[in-house]
């Protein structure tokens, strides 16, 4: 069963936490690379206002879904992602992010793991060298003109 209603589904994951970072990173990729739903568009701008809000360089990393901050750590990993969905935003302060994203240090410590794949699908992804491969094989830039 297909859930679209952009609510929690299954799992008991009932707030915006890590699980839900990389979300961003998957629907900007699938704009990136296809452009069929307009909705990621307003879907990537509506999360960057949200953190655009709670201050560029000083935002949490775990919410209600209603808002409320759950977590004070400003991870590695949610800086990557939302850098990520850039790609797929038109948000005025898209540069604001990548500046960030770009300043950020390569994670170590507690959460190197996680925040540091992140950091590397993010580096991938905004560098344009993660890239698809068509049915015949060849590689194809994920960042190429539409």
């Amino acid at each position: 069963m297909l859930n679209l209603t952009a609510m929690p589904w299954g799992g008991g994951h009932k707030n915006f936490q890590y699980d839900a970072w990389r979300v961003a990173m998957n629907i900007a990729v699938d704009y990136q690379w296809f452009a069929s739903d307009p909705w990621a568009i307003e879907q990537s701008n509506r999360l960057l206002n949200f953190f655009y809000l709670q201050g560029i360089g000083k935002y949490g990393n775990l919410f209600t879904l209603d808002g409320k901050k759950l977590g004070n750590d400003h991870s590695a990993g949610l800086v990557a992602m939302n850098a990520v969905a850039c790609l797929a935003a038109t948000h005025p302060n898209k540069k604001d992010f990548l500046a960030e994203f770009w300043n950020t240090p390569i994670p170590s410590g507690r959460a190197r793991y996680y925040d540091g794949l992140l950091y590397m699908l993010g580096l991938l992804h905004v560098s344009g060298t993660y890239k698809i491969y068509d049915p015949t094989g060849r590689a194809v830039p994920a960042c190429q003109e539409k």
